[in-house]
């Protein structure tokens, strides 16, 4: 037998949390199967007229008769909007919960006659910029405008020349034509050994002569000199 209290809720939300909190259960299909029974009892003594209000009871009915269906009988399938309407409706419970607890809360502050509310911080040390001791606002624009000066200085620059290099066709170009004149060559009096690109494109050029059949290349001994022949 159940003994339900009959005082005015403000809507089945508020009648479905003091069901869950009396009995000191969470928001989930277990505790909402449980409190079904008292929920349709307080219906069946409901004395509010207004046919909108009594829908929104009717409508929560519905739903925990559907959920306490699908707890007590294993077997019985509910479809997926039903699933997501049981969802939704616990969803709204607990945000229900929270907004009450909210309220709870502020009612508490104000019988304190606290009227004034601010979110705590989690800051347990907060940091200041304090002037350290002898610094005034004369000093400091004094520092500003030293930096601002040093910035204006003009910085000379290192001048150098641009070194021209030799693409890599006419490098191709200069070996054929210095080959037109000399059957043979050695590959250290075709390259410049002072500088390194030089050395890099004469050796490429070399490599593609050779893919050409223009030249032939022959090496006497592991890192020794490099002839060059005209085919």
């Amino acid at each position: 037998m159940y003994t339900v209290k009959l005082e005015k809720f403000e809507g089945p939300l508020d009648l479905l949390l003091d069901l869950i909190e009396k009995d000191k259960m969470d928001i989930s299909d277990v505790s909402l199967s449980a409190i079904t029974d008292e929920f349709l009892t307080y219906l069946v003594h409901f004395q509010e007229k207004s046919p909108s209000y009594l829908a929104d009871f009717l409508v929560i009915a519905a739903k925990m008769i559907l959920i306490k269906s699908k707890t007590l009988l294993p077997s019985f399938a509910v479809t997926e909007d039903e699933d997501r309407e049981i969802t939704e409706l616990k969803e709204r419970l607990a945000d229900y919960q929270r907004i009450r607890e909210g309220a709870r809360l502020i009612g508490v502050l104000e019988r304190k006659h606290m009227s004034a509310y601010h979110k705590h911080s989690e800051l347990r040390h907060v940091r200041v910029f304090l002037f350290p001791v002898g610094v005034t606002p004369e000093t400091l624009h004094g520092h500003f405008f030293s930096l601002w000066q040093a910035g204006m200085q003009k910085q000379e620059l290192e001048e150098r020349k641009l070194e021209y290099i030799v693409s890599f066709e006419e490098r191709m170009q200069d070996i054929r034509s210095r080959l037109e004149q000399s059957v043979r060559l050695g590959f250290s009096a075709l390259t410049d050994a002072g500088s390194k690109v030089n050395v890099i494109m004469s050796f490429l050029a070399i490599l593609e002569l050779v893919k050409q059949r223009f030249i032939e290349v022959e090496q006497d001994a592991l890192f020794g000199e490099i002839d060059i022949v005209k085919t």
